[in-house]
């Protein structure tokens, strides 16, 4: 009996120790329109399953969940609850969270989402992870609201599509896009 115990004593002292990294994605964004905050993990591609409440600042407006199997929203928290028959890869966006910035923003605004609770980060029949670092999220407003035209476009930041902008070029404001003019002579125009 006791060269059993000390013998699983010793498979237990050289396991290494196992670490996995949160990641929600910064994001810009446009007063009144929607952004994306993904979430991303980093784990060895051990990572099974998570179960993580998300705080959001109570401002924004939680539009839609995406990548769970289910989910809870309470206020200004929602948890995430995921899990697969393999293991995530890493790199790979796991779930994705759409917000409304309010219309009232103004540019310049800081908007959190951070991870607030780990309920369980599973590393596969391991079990818990023994180290999680978390990279919580920033939404910057790029611009507050404005008069728009009925033209829309999206800029792309860093690969992804995550801020609505107006189409610029409504020289007199008459709802109509000029397309050729230069400031000096922006206020002659008629388009």
């Amino acid at each position: 009996d006791r060269s059993v115990s000390r013998g699983l004593g010793d498979v237990y002292k050289r396991q290494e120790e196992t670490s996995a990294v949160i990641n929600l994605s910064d994001s810009v964004a446009v007063a009144g329109k929607y952004v994306t905050v993904d979430l991303t993990l980093e784990s060895g591609n051990r990572c099974a399953g998570y179960n993580l409440d998300v705080e959001f600042d109570s401002e924004l407006k939680l539009e839609r969940i995406e990548g769970v199997v289910t989910s809870c929203v309470v206020d200004n928290v929602v948890t995430l609850v995921n899990f697969t028959g393999t293991h995530f890869q890493d790199g790979k966006v796991m779930s994705t969270l759409t917000f409304e910035v309010p219309e009232n923003a103004e540019e310049g605004t800081v908007y959190d989402v951070r991870v607030s609770r780990i309920g369980n980060l599973c590393n596969g029949n391991i079990g818990e992870f023994d180290n999680v670092e978390i990279n919580d999220s920033a939404i910057t407003v790029l611009e507050a609201a404005k008069p728009v035209t009925r033209h829309m476009v999206y800029i792309e930041e860093k690969g992804n599509t995550n801020a609505e902008v107006a189409l610029r070029g409504d020289v007199n404001g008459d709802g109509n896009v000029c397309l050729l003019y230069t400031s000096d002579a922006a206020d002659d125009m008629q388009c």
